[in-house]
């Protein structure tokens, strides 16, 4: 939304999003740990995952985020975002929302039996988390026709605060464009108005009425 509607950063914003797929995710969280320390960052970047809550007691990992601090209180100044995306094979318009739905309170059930929650799936096997999360939902880490949003996100069906759950397809989203982002080029959507347009409604490139700031901006 912000290299689609400003060129750049979205003003009253303060993190980047990016969304890969799970198979690039998995890479990521692998080597992202090794590249701060090797490059002497860890002072600096936090490597976190947002908490999210089972059956509203145990608190388990969502997805990547990345913290850039100032020492020596730590106060954040900016951070990405980290969202898998996920292939979907196959699906049902009446029934995906509830598989969804389903398969995101299993992944999270899942995770409550880890004891890490600055790991990856809480420190669980990647392949073990994500068979009866694949399964439930009819998913691949080889390209299909069509994409959804990971469960870790801020996706859902029917549910409160949380950004209207849709399916993608695959030629909306591959081959990637590319959009002007201040002084840098960054891959984005091939069909950027068709994401937005559904994740924002088709008036997504008037300012809205109402803006939430972060308050990282200040810190800034």
């Amino acid at each position: 939304l912000g290299g689609v509607r400003h060129n750049g950063f979205i003003p009253w914003d303060d993190d980047v999003d990016i969304g890969m797929m799970r198979k690039d995710y998995h890479k990521l969280n692998k080597v992202l740990p090794k590249e701060v320390k090797e490059l002497n960052l860890t002072d600096i970047v936090d490597i976190q995952y947002r908490y999210r809550k089972y059956q509203r007691k145990e608190v388990v990992n969502g997805f990547l985020q990345v913290f850039v601090r100032d020492l020596p209180d730590r106060t954040v100044f900016a951070g990405v975002d980290v969202f898998p995306f996920d292939f979907l094979v196959s699906y049902d318009e009446n029934e995906i929302g509830d598989l969804y739905e389903k398969a995101k309170v299993g992944f999270y059930k899942k995770l409550t039996e880890g004891t890490d929650a600055k790991q990856l799936y809480m420190g669980l096997d990647e392949e073990e988390v994500m068979k009866e999360y694949f399964d439930t939902l009819n998913l691949s880490y080889e390209p299909t026709k069509y994409l959804v949003h990971g469960v870790e996100g801020s996706f859902g069906y029917g549910g409160t605060n949380l950004l209207e759950l849709f399916v993608m397809n695959y030629d909306d989203v591959f081959p990637l464009g590319k959009v002007q982002y201040c002084n840098h080029v960054f891959p984005i959507q091939n069909n950027p108005d068709a994401y937005l347009s559904n994740v924002y409604g088709s008036s997504y490139m008037h300012i809205p009425k109402s803006i939430r700031s972060h308050g990282r901006v200040d810190n800034f």
